[in-house]
């Protein structure tokens, strides 16, 4: 049969070799060509199809969820005043992100944050509380070279990223030695007991972070600004003995003023120091005065006392040549106990930090004190100074003024000081300038513990 001269066919009619015609449900075109015929499964564009589906329902679902999500957070932080809010968010290291915003699930690391806390084994859940508040995951924290060391801690240079700063914050940790893990709880107690102060003239924590030691123990690690001036009794030595020079007396009085203050401020808070001394004092890059290190620090209540117990005595070192009469016989500490200690520091600053007591072997000071002697007018210092310090020292803690009456002293010797010399803010001022420069390097350096 000639395919040529042939009728035309239906669309759904086949012309086979032999001229026959065959019915079939596939449409081909007479005019159609053997490339263009192909196979096709229908099954693979509704696979296809249904991929596809499924994949813009799960993107809808995740889309949704993050919105609801973003809501539910920002209408907790909206439900609580600007101020507190802000604070939340600038206080709390383990951040929302950590946390699933159902009710019964955790994120990993909020988990072992956790589960540390934990072994920590502290039966005082309010403690627990107040850790959970301010803890630093680890992996937030880098500490690097030693930079003090005391009996039960070591202090370390760090830098830790935290979410109210864009880079490294630099920092300084307090480590508890592996062999006295026994005093991680004092340690915690010490880094809370700061919670809640705010004052210029008092060095607070900024948190505490948690790690595992090599035996597998759990210790705290107490995370406090660093300050690049360090401590004052270093600052002192360091002008007296590599610089041989001698800071302005306005400048030295200056000094005491700010320690009183903040002395005053920690007293009207029911805290005892128990270790002021100038190497608990720090100093800013501005040269600002900060209490520091309240490991000895206790809060006292309505008795107004604190009355340590033998065995703290045994494990306790105390400061004996800062510690008040009443301290070294019988173990009792009032806010008037920090006066005395006040006075020791006072004359530290007079002398440029010199020993206290010099020659003199801590087991004779009591015996010293007990003859009613005291520490001698240092060189140079006007009458009426060594006077104040010698009030602080009285065998009565009643007998001691407040801190707020050695301020009111201290303010006043300070301006006859600046009235006489005519220049001593010009003085002091020149003087800080020169100690920014000669600081960078100090040969004499003891970081506190």
């Amino acid at each position: 049969m000639d395919i040529a001269s042939s009728k035309p066919v239906r669309g759904d009619q086949l012309i086979t070799t032999d001229g026959s015609l065959w019915e079939t449900a596939d449409v081909i075109d007479t005019v159609g060509t053997a490339d263009d015929v192909g196979v096709h499964d229908p099954f693979v564009g509704i696979l296809v199809a249904s991929i596809a589906l499924c994949v813009l329902v799960i993107l809808m679902l995740v889309i949704t969820c993050c919105w609801q999500l973003g809501k539910h957070c920002s209408q907790r932080g909206e439900s609580m005043p600007l101020g507190q809010a802000k604070l939340k968010r600038e206080s709390t290291f383990i951040s929302h992100e950590d946390h699933a915003c159902g009710e019964f699930s955790i994120s990993p690391k909020v988990f072992w944050e956790e589960l540390k806390l934990d072994e920590l084994a502290l039966d005082d859940d309010e403690m627990k509380d107040k850790i959970r508040e301010i803890l630093i995951p680890r992996n937030k924290l880098s500490i690097h070279k030693l930079i003090g060391e005391g009996q039960y801690a070591q202090v370390h240079f760090g830098t830790m990223v935290s979410p109210s700063f864009s880079c490294e914050q630099k920092v300084a940790v307090k480590i508890m030695k592996e062999h006295w893990t026994d005093q991680a709880r004092n340690l915690i107690e010490e880094g809370l007991l700061t919670l809640g102060l705010n004052h210029p003239n008092i060095l607070a924590i900024i948190g505490i972070s948690l790690e595992y030691t090599h035996t597998k123990q759990i210790r705290p690690l107490v995370v406090m600004p660093f300050l690049e001036n360090r401590d004052l009794n270093s600052f002192l030595k360091n002008v007296r003995l590599a610089q041989n020079q001698e800071l302005s007396l306005s400048w030295r009085v200056d000094m005491m003023i700010q320690i009183a203050t903040g002395m005053e401020y920690i007293a009207n808070n029911g805290i005892i120091h128990r270790d002021l001394a100038t190497r608990n004092c720090m100093l800013d890059d501005n040269y600002v005065v900060k209490v520091a290190d309240f490991g000895l620090a206790r809060r006292i209540f309505d008795n107004e006392c604190y009355k340590m117990r033998i065995r703290q005595s045994i494990s306790c070192c105390l400061p004996v040549k800062w510690v008040a009469i009443e301290g070294l016989n019988d173990s009792i500490f009032t806010s008037r106990s920090d006066v005395w200690s006040f006075g020791v520091t006072m004359w530290e600053i007079a002398t440029h930090a010199k020993i206290p007591y010099p020659g003199l072997e801590n087991f004779k000071v009591l015996e010293y004190l007990e003859q009613g002697r005291r520490l001698r007018q240092p060189d140079g210092c006007p009458k009426t100074l060594y006077g104040l310090m010698y009030t602080c020292w009285h065998r009565d803690p009643i007998m001691r003024p407040s801190f707020g009456y050695v301020k009111e002293q201290l303010e006043a010797l300070k301006e006859t000081v600046s009235a006489a010399d005519n220049s001593g803010s010009a003085t002091m001022a020149r003087q800080q300038h020169e100690a920014a420069i000669q600081q960078k390097n100090p040969l004499y350096h003891n970081a506190w513990v």
